[in-house]
């Protein structure tokens, strides 16, 4: 039998965001040392609450690493994207299925 390692409270994190739009990585790190320390049980990342489908591969992979960093191996990280994402672009969002 698989064991779940993901019990107790689990925070769904946001993306934090700058106002000119970019990623606030600044931001997200004070954030998980908050939840961390708070009491969380387990952090749940680029899921419905984290804005996935608008951002890129690269900021994802950043994101992800940057979630590593901090935790430190402190908390299990249930990682999970969407399958659709957007495109920034100069008029308009584009949604793309895989």
């Amino acid at each position: 039998m698989v064991e779940n390692i993901f019990k107790g409270l689990g925070i769904a994190l946001i993306t934090p965001f700058t106002p000119d739009g970019m990623v606030d990585y600044n931001s997200l790190r004070h954030l998980l040392e908050y939840q961390i320390a708070e009491g969380a049980d387990f952090l749940c990342i680029l899921a419905t609450t984290g804005e996935v489908p608008c951002l890129t591969a690269e900021e994802k992979d950043r994101i992800t690493t940057l979630v590593k960093d901090v935790n430190k191996g402190r908390l299990p990280i249930l990682w999970w994207q969407q399958h659709r994402r957007c495109h920034r672009g100069d008029a308009a969002v584009r949604l793309e299925w895989y």
